[in-house]
């Protein structure tokens, strides 16, 4: 359980750094972009499933960049 916990510090101070996580966005979602829009041979449906899931962390990293943290509610 503490390893989760790590791990999930980790990304939080991660995504703080604004220019960090857009980058590191791009370069997570190109793979998920080049699978989704090409058909290779050796693709199943396990892979399409997996380049959403890589696509989908990219994007949010991306997002997180560009517009900051912001507050889950505001007072």
């Amino acid at each position: 359980m503490s390893r989760i916990r790590r791990l999930r510090g980790v990304l939080l101070r991660f995504t703080q750094r604004r220019l960090l996580a857009t980058m590191s966005g791009i370069v997570i979602a190109a793979p998920g972009i080049i699978l989704l829009f090409f058909d290779y041979i050796w693709e199943t449906g396990v892979t399409d499933g997996l380049a959403l899931i890589v696509l989908a962390t990219g994007l949010s990293l991306v997002f997180i960049g560009l517009m900051g943290r912001q507050p889950d509610w505001v007072d």
